[in-house]
C-alpha cells in the first residue's frame, strides 16, 4: 500500500459494536470499483470482538481495497477515534462510515468520486439515507427530495441534514479535526459547516446508506433534551472557530434562537407554555420548509426581516 495512492480512504470509527460491523465492512468491500481503496479502521479499545470480526473482513477484500487497522490501548471518544483515522488518511477524498451504518448502493464510492473529479469546485457529494431501527425503516435523510440540488453553506448552518456514511469531502478542507471541537456531541454538523465554507457541495437523490439507529449509538438513542443542548452547544462553538459574514451568522443566531425556544418545550413548564406550542409549532414548520424552495438563502433572510423565530423566542421565554 505503501506504493500506492488511493482514489478515497474510508474511515471507519468503532466501538463494541460486534452485531454490525460485518455487515458495515462487507458492504464497503462491495463497491463496485476498480479504485484503489483505503479503508481504516479505529476500534476504540472494544471489549467484545469488533476488532477480530473487522480483520476477518478484510481477508474476503478485493485486491484494489487495502484494509489498515487501529485498535487504541484508552477509550479515545468518537471524534478522538476520527481525528486520528483522518490524518493517517492519503487520499484526496474521505468519508467517515461508523461502525453500526451500512451502503446498500454499491456504486456510491465510484460515483462520488467520478463526480468530484469533474466538479472540483464542488467540495462534498452527499447521498440520501434511510434510519432504519430493529429492521424497521423509520425515516429518511434529508427529509425532501429535489433533483441536482445544491448544497450551500447558509443552508447547513440552519442544522445538519446529511450523514457521514454517505458524504465523501474534499480532505484539504477538513485534514483534522480542530482541537476545540474534539470534545463536542455533535461531530458531523461542525465537519460538514468547516468543508462548505471552501464552496458549495452536491446532494444526489439516490438513497445510499443505512444509518442505523440502535443502542451502540450514542447520539441517536439520547434524550431529546439532551440533543438540543448537545446541538446549542455545537452551534455556539461553530460561530467562535469559524469566520462567518454578518448574514451567515445571523442565520447561525436564527437556529440558536429556534433549538433555545424548542429546548422551553422539553422544560417543566409545559402546561404554561402549552398556549404558545401552537404557535411555536406553526413558526418550525415555515423554518423547516426553507429546504424545500429554490431560494432559499433568499427565503432565511426574509422570515429573518419578519423577525417571526425571534417573536416566539422572546414570548415563550416570557412565560
Amino acid at each position: 500500500m505503501s506504493s500506492i495512492v488511493p482514489s478515497i480512504s474510508v474511515l471507519v470509527p468503532t466501538f463494541n459494536q460486534e452485531e454490525f460491523i460485518t455487515e458495515c465492512l462487507t458492504s464497503i468491500i462491495a463497491q463496485d470499483t476498480n479504485r484503489n481503496v483505503e479503508v481504516i479502521v479505529g476500534d476504540d479499545c472494544s471489549s467484545d470482538k469488533t476488532f477480530a470480526l473487522a480483520c476477518d473482513v478484510a481477508t474476503r477484500a478485493p485486491d484494489n481495497f487495502h484494509f489498515k487497522f487501529n485498535k487504541w490501548q484508552k477509550n479515545k471518544g468518537g471524534l478522538l477515534n476520527i481525528n486520528k483515522l483522518l490524518k493517517q488518511s492519503k487520499s484526496r477524498y474521505v468519508v467517515i462510515l461508523e461502525g453500526d451504518d451500512y451502503w446498500i448502493n454499491n456504486t456510491f464510492l465510484d460515483h462520488a468520486v467520478s463526480f468530484l473529479d469533474k466538479n472540483p469546485t464542488k467540495t462534498l457529494y452527499s447521498a440520501r439515507v434511510t434510519a432504519r431501527k430493529d429492521n424497521k425503516d423509520l425515516f429518511s435523510l434529508p427529509g425532501w427530495r429535489q433533483s441536482g440540488d445544491e448544497i450551500t453553506l447558509e443552508r447547513m448552518l440552519l442544522g445538519n441534514f446529511l450523514s457521514l456514511g454517505s458524504t465523501v469531502f474534499h480532505k484539504k478542507y477538513c485534514p483534522s479535526i480542530y482541537l476545540e471541537w474534539r470534545q463536542l456531541p455533535l461531530g458531523d454538523w461542525p465537519l460538514f459547516v468547516r468543508v462548505l465554507s471552501n464552496g458549495n457541495g452536491y446532494l444526489a437523490q439516490e438513497v445510499s446508506m443505512i444509518y442505523r439507529i440502535s443502542k451502540s449509538g450514542v447520539w441517536s438513542e439520547a434524550r431529546e433534551g439532551k440533543k438540543i443542548k448537545g446541538t446549542i452547544k455545537t452551534a455556539l462553538a461553530i460561530g467562535t472557530s469559524l469566520t462567518l459574514t454578518e448574514e451567515q451568522q445571523r442565520l447561525l443566531d436564527i437556529y440558536i434562537q429556534f433549538l433555545q425556544a424548542k429546548l422551553l418545550l422539553q422544560g417543566k413548564h409545559k402546561r404554561r407554555i402549552k398556549q404558545r406550542q401552537s404557535q411555536f409549532e406553526g413558526v418550525a414548520s415555515v423554518f423547516k420548509a426553507y429546504r424545500n424552495v429554490a431560494w432559499f438563502y433568499g427565503t432565511a433572510i426574509a422570515l429573518r426581516k419578519h423577525g417571526y423565530l425571534e417573536w416566539i423566542y422572546r414570548n415563550l421565554s416570557r412565560v
